[in-house]
């Protein structure tokens, strides 16, 4: 289809000749028809018709690009983002005179498979190894956190969903150092459950949450959701929140992977203290 479309595309200027070469032909061959005025009338709906066509096939492939163009520009915001999150986090902590590393870059995928009804949910994506991804890398959506990758082909990933109980983020709210542990409860796939938050902690209903930064998958301010609710925790003395998530998993459709330019480096230093 797209190659016809295509073709119609490229040669609408020499079909549109034939068909006014076509049309003079039998008003020639017309000319003392008793009614003209008919064949005039079909000409005008035939070219009407074409055009109308032929912008439909134009506006077609227009469109394509601009998506194409929007994706590279939602990249290149999204890295810039990035950045200035973490010049902001390391300016208390650098000489004025120390360039602040830029350390995350973000590469679209699409999402080829998603689950949302199984107990452990999977997201799979088109870019693997030969696009850079790794295991650990963060997945996130233009709305927010979506998931981590856990397996890489030549071609593929697979992610562990944030809507699965493997996957645990380390959370906060906003504007704050408050910080606590993410998981999905198995519940409903729009909201999870914010643990270990300390009980003198200051939270409000519809507060923001975020990452903290502190996983190699993901860096600081990745929007996570919205405090919905808290439930009562007398037996441990941290806060217990109901989180709804701003990533729509059931739409879920084009992602980002985040590439952390100091992955290896952190994850070997790490390791040789497990």
């Amino acid at each position: 289809m797209k190659k016809l479309l295509h073709f119609f595309s490229v040669y609408s200027s020499f079909l549109v000749l034939l068909i006014c070469v076509a049309v003079s032909f039998f008003l020639i061959v017309d000319s003392h028809s008793k009614k003209p005025s008919a064949l005039l009338l079909a000409e005008y709906k035939l070219f009407d018709r074409f055009f109308k066509f032929d912008s439909f096939v134009r506006s077609f492939f227009n469109s394509a690009k601009i998506q194409d163009e929007l994706k590279g520009e939602n990249v290149r915001l999204l890295e810039e983002l990035l950045t200035l999150k973490a010049q902001m986090g390391e300016k208390n902590i650098q000489s004025d005179n120390t360039t602040p590393f830029e350390q995350y870059k973000v590469h679209t995928s699409q999402v080829v498979n998603n689950t949302l009804c199984l107990t452990h949910n999977t997201i799979t994506i088109n870019k693997g190894k030969a696009e850079g991804v790794k295991e650990g890398m963060g997945i996130i959506s233009h709305r927010g956190v979506a998931g981590v990758v856990s397996n890489v082909s030549e071609h593929f990933s697979v992610a562990i969903s944030v809507i699965n109980p493997h996957c645990v983020l380390s959370c906060k709210i906003k504007n704050t150092d408050y910080f606590g542990s993410l998981t999905w409860d198995g519940k409903d796939y729009g909201t999870a459950v914010l643990y270990d938050l300390p009980r003198y902690s200051k939270v409000e209903i519809g507060d923001t949450i975020v990452t903290t930064g502190y996983s190699v998958a993901f860096p600081e301010g990745i929007l996570v959701g919205v405090v919905k609710s808290e439930e009562d925790d007398d037996v441990n003395n941290f806060r217990k929140l109901n989180i709804t998530f701003f990533t729509d998993f059931s739409t879920l459709r084009h992602v980002f992977f985040v590439e952390n330019t100091s992955f290896d480096e952190r994850i070997e230093l790490e390791t040789k203290n497990n």
